[in-house]
């Protein structure tokens, strides 16, 4: 590897239950900003996975602060980790019951923090503030709070407090909007035909209404012909444009997952993708499966910065603002 800065706008993830040699090499040698946890990486015995994030931290000693350890635990399906961790149910079912109950949902992100915080995990990429628009949406479905703006703020909202509370940084995914795709990104392009004024009333509002109490927003990888022909994750109209100069978003901006099929993944195609989100203003890179991506990926980047001075402007901001991240976790 020619350099290892560019790293440290990356989080990547292991293949098994504890690092590879590989993988532990990478960790300390090229300190990346942390890792991504799946089912796969998750024992049966909580005690023993708090372990194992401790080894993972080990090796972050003498970098800007410790790695970000984030997990999918939205509740429901997407949750990497099973009973009896504290899980009681998709959002959109909760929602329904205990739609009018702030306690409720702020009582479960604080049961859903209390845990991770303990285990180890600092970051939690929920909730999901997108608005259930179209019921034949299942990749989104029922992992809503609702299916109007004032249904997922409120939830959403009371989510965010309780995980904030004990310490576990929450991220609204998927900007700008993603309850009315047709289709699953993690398999291919989905389109999604809004016009922009129907999405300044509806998809946008929970974004703008509770991104100052958020310190990630994840990008979603549709296309939103009426703000722009790219993924919105390659979009610097919608990356930069929206979300962080019409709306004033000052925290981090990441990615969705870059190994999703919405994405080439041809390697040429794939790195260049890669650079286009981050010239796009996306902070924080995810790369949810493959270690030898990632050091593809990082050399690939530090090339590009010595040709390129508006990549090298956009990885030294980003940095910046995955290490004041970081270093919040320190304090914590």
């Amino acid at each position: 590897m020619i350099g290892y800065r560019s790293a440290g706008i990356i989080v990547g993830a292991l293949e098994g239950l504890i690092p590879t040699e590989a993988e532990e090499d990478f960790l300390r040698r090229c300190s990346p900003a942390g890792l991504t946890l799946f089912r796969r990486n998750i024992p049966n015995n909580f005690l023993m996975l708090r372990e194992q994030i401790g080894r993972v931290q080990s090796l972050s000693l003498g970098s800007v602060g410790p790695f970000l350890i984030a997990i999918d635990q939205e509740g429901g399906r997407v949750s990497r980790i099973g009973q009896p961790f504290p899980d009681f149910g998709p959002m959109l079912k909760l929602s329904d019951q205990f739609g009018g109950d702030t306690t409720y949902f702020e009582n479960y992100g604080f049961s859903v923090g209390a845990v991770l915080k303990e285990a180890g995990i600092n970051c939690n990429f929920a909730p999901v503030v997108d608005i259930l628009t179209n019921e034949k949406n299942t990749a989104i479905g029922d992992r809503v709070f609702g299916r109007d703006v004032q249904s997922v703020v409120h939830g959403a909202k009371s989510f965010l407090s309780g995980m904030g509370a004990v310490g576990v940084f929450g991220c609204l995914k998927h900007f700008p909007g993603q309850g009315d795709a047709n289709f699953d990104t993690h398999k291919g392009t989905a389109v999604i035909q809004s016009s922009a004024e129907v999405m300044g009333q509806r998809e946008l509002q929970p974004f703008e209404q509770l991104m100052d109490q958020a310190e990630m927003i994840m990008v979603s990888h549709c296309i939103y012909p009426a703000l722009d022909s790219l993924p919105a994750t390659l979009s610097f109209p919608i990356v930069t444009g929206l979300l962080r100069k019409k709306y004033g978003y000052q925290g981090l901006i990441v990615s969705d997952d870059m190994n999703m099929e919405a994405i080439p993944q041809d390697r040429e195609s794939w790195l260049e993708a890669v650079s286009q989100a981050i010239l796009a203003g996306i902070d924080l890179i995810l790369v949810c499966r493959g270690l030898e991506k990632c050091l593809t990926l990082v050399d690939y980047l530090e090339q590009q910065r010595k040709k390129s001075p508006a990549l090298e402007r956009r990885v030294e901001e980003a940095l910046g603002r995955v290490a004041h991240l970081r270093k919040r976790l320190g304090a914590l």
